[in-house]
């Protein structure tokens, strides 16, 4: 990493000094850890599943090798076996992320579900508890409330823009006097 760290961006290299640096001895046996284990997952789930194809195409590079009339198509054997693996990789990783969109598109809409079916039933135990009357004036009075709720918030919020709008003419902030024209605009 010495030899990287000049090249790289002062703030990458200040935290390499400051948080990497320094701990080493803590962090080096996590990341080799961490490294093991991702291999131990790819030998575990991915590699028995290309094998039967690494092992088809390296008998058949093998044998061509081996054998003293080489042709042209022992060259293209590997760039194809690269391609083979990276289309294969590239679909179970597609696939993959499908599955997983659509589980968490499933949980989603299950939990959406669940609240409203939810709200549903606990509106509904509220009715039958309070009465159709009790229930339309509770709802009335809570409308009500919000209404004057919305209220005071206009008054406050234009008194509010009004003080802060006095304290940036009072401290030179933008322009003053009337909006008709420039040039009756001062600037400080």
């Amino acid at each position: 990493m010495d030899f990287i760290l000049p090249l790289l961006p002062s703030p990458i290299q200040s935290f390499y000094r400051t948080y990497y640096a320094p701990y080493t001895n803590y962090l080096h046996p996590f990341l080799k850890r961490s490294y093991l284990l991702a291999q131990s997952t790819f030998f575990n789930t991915v590699y028995p599943i290309l094998y039967p194809v690494y092992a088809l195409v390296s008998s058949r590079l093998d044998y061509e090798t081996n054998s003293s009339n080489r042709s042209r198509s022992t060259d293209t054997t590997a760039p194809l076996l690269s391609l083979v693996i990276a289309l294969l990789v590239l679909y179970v990783s597609v696939w993959s992320l499908n599955f997983l969109r659509r589980r968490l598109f499933a949980l989603i809409s299950t939990v959406v579900n669940l609240v409203f079916y939810a709200a549903i039933l606990i509106f509904g135990i509220y009715v039958y508890n309070r009465g159709i009357e009790g229930t339309v004036s509770d709802i009335t009075l809570a409308l009500e409330f919000m209404g004057s709720l919305e209220k005071q918030g206009q008054k406050k919020g234009q008194r509010m823009a009004g003080q802060k709008s006095y304290e940036a003419q009072k401290k030179g902030y933008g322009y003053t006097g009337s909006t008709l024209g420039a040039g009756r605009q001062r600037y400080r």
